[in-house]
């Protein structure tokens, strides 16, 4: 599909309308550029009219209500009548950093952060999804805020040639984590992530910074070498690919926690046992349904892996999650103890009493992702 191809079925998937051929009149008026011509044909509409004749006169297209950007673009704000619907696809100003790749780097550098680079495309319709519902999303601008720097640009753009051409992108939009201290790419997603998904993979990195990161010691050697050159590493490991010598040093370092362990757990039978008595548990209902005004959505990270989600009231206590997690797990015959535990942007996890009359929305856990452990 051609580069104007892709621009007119975005601006009919955004917009709506069936006609190609207004699609085409009013991005060839703004010179083919996917945010102005959206913003000019919801200007349009909330004036009542799309006609391409009175559009095209410039005389009467003065934009109203934008932000002309330094590469160009137009960042479309709200109107006091409830915005149109290009406000919903803005860009995330607010989140993001302003200057070029070296400046953030450095500054990522300099405050200890983990670089979050997101290089979009206008023509790709899942970049404009990425402003609309990932870095729109609360609990995803929170974490970022706290605990990494956050860089956006456009392929078509200088500094969005120089990225891809470093790390070699293979498609758009894209969101590469980068270790500030050698420029390297740690983790790279491609095209559309939804806010839970991603939250739950930047988990690790606010965990510990750039320079806490625990590495095997050829990776601090290339560390070494890496403050001393000028260039980019673009090597496409990440976290979830360690090097060889690394998955041995992290075994050796699991032996040395199970024998821990089974000193520890040793020591535990000689202590004297008492009955613990189970907090009592509503019965679980079925999912309830509604607005996000009413319902408050929680996702849990098992300790196999899964992660599975489920709607609550918000006024719902914060109890009804052992019934739902027991439901999921075999380990309910036996009514095994287990924790959960919510990761905090820049403070300590909190974690979640059993048997707590709080409710969900008290407990600030609306579109959270919790954390399940065995005791």
């Amino acid at each position: 599909m051609s580069s104007s191809s892709n621009l007119i079925s975005s601006f009919l998937d955004i917009t709506g309308i069936n006609s190609e051929a207004l699609a085409v009149y009013y991005l060839k008026a703004r010179n083919w550029q996917l945010e102005e011509a959206l913003n000019s044909f919801f200007m349009r509409s909330e004036a009542g009219s799309t006609d391409p004749v009175s559009f095209l006169n410039p005389k009467h297209d003065k934009p109203r209500n934008e932000v002309w950007e330094s590469d160009g673009r137009v960042d479309p704000t709200p109107t006091a009548s409830g915005g149109n619907l290009a406000s919903l696809y803005r860009r995330p100003n607010s989140l993001t950093i302003q200057g070029s790749f070296t400046q953030v780097k450095t500054q990522s550098l300099v405050e200890n952060r983990w670089l979050i680079v997101n290089l979009q495309s206008n023509e790709e319709f899942n970049s404009h999804l990425l402003n609309r519902d990932t870095w729109s999303n609360e609990s995803v601008e929170e974490m970022i805020r706290h605990n990494f720097i956050f860089w956006q640009v456009y392929n078509d753009t200088d500094e969005g040639k120089k990225v891809n051409a470093y790390y070699k992108v293979s498609s758009l939009p894209a969101i590469l984590i980068i270790d500030p201290i050698t420029g390297q790419q740690m983790r790279c997603w491609n095209g559309m992530i939804q806010p839970l998904d991603l939250l739950e993979s930047l988990l690790p990195y606010t965990e510990k910074s750039p320079q806490e990161w625990v590495f095997g010691p050829s990776e601090k050697k290339s560390r070494e070498n890496a403050e001393t050159s000028d260039t980019y590493v673009t090597d496409e490991e990440s976290m979830a690919n360690p090097r060889e010598e690394d998955r041995d040093q992290t075994a050796e370092d699991v032996d040395d926690v199970s024998l821990g362990n089974a000193q520890k757990s040793s020591e535990d039978d000689t202590l004297p046992t008492e009955d613990v008595e189970e907090p009592a548990y509503p019965s679980l209902i079925a999912e309830p349904q509604g607005s996000k005004e009413v319902i408050c959505t929680v996702a849990i990270r098992f300790p196999d892996g899964r992660r599975l989600q489920r709607n609550f009231l918000r006024s719902d206590p914060v109890k009804l999650l052992w019934p739902f997690c027991y439901s999921l797990v075999e380990e309910s015959k036996t009514r095994k103890a287990f924790v959960l535990t919510q990761s905090m942007p820049g403070a300590a996890s909190k974690t979640l009493v059993a048997g707590s009359n709080q409710t969900f929305e008290e407990a600030d856990l609306c579109n959270s992702l919790l954390s399940l452990a065995w005791l």
